[in-house]
């Protein structure tokens, strides 16, 4: 699905008018001015309940090889945007309804706990 069809789809099922939506589009998913990029950039994670977890991913220093000559190259380390698809994301894609009450039930709790844990640096 393209940045249009989404735009498209926010118009139909929202109501919002195309500039509307194509503002919360780039507000949200810009790579350099989006929300989601500049969170990540400060190393924190985003976390959509039921639907996935955005975060950074290091990768270490290596060795590697160029393929054409075989000559050690030195790659340097680096980080990397990661996304985990939350339960009820991961139930619907495989046909299920819903992610059962179990799960729903331990989200909440998760949540609950870091909100009273931000609460509590807060004061």
């Amino acid at each position: 699905m393209s940045r249009i069809a989404i735009v498209n789809a926010l118009v139909d099922n929202v109501g919002l008018s195309k500039k509307h939506a194509t503002a919360v589009l780039k507000e949200l998913f810009d790579a350099t001015d989006g929300i989601i990029a500049k969170s990540l950039k400060k190393g924190e994670k985003i976390g959509i309940t039921g639907f996935g977890t955005f975060s950074i991913g290091k990768r270490n220093a290596r060795v590697g090889r160029n393929p054409q000559t075989g000559e050690k190259v030195k790659i340097a380390a680096s980080k990397a945007p990661k996304f985990k698809a939350g339960a009820s994301l991961k139930a619907f894609v495989n046909g299920k309804t819903a992610a059962t009450k179990k799960v729903a039930k331990k989200v909440a709790k998760e949540v609950a706990k870091k909100v009273a844990k931000k609460a509590a640096k807060k004061k």
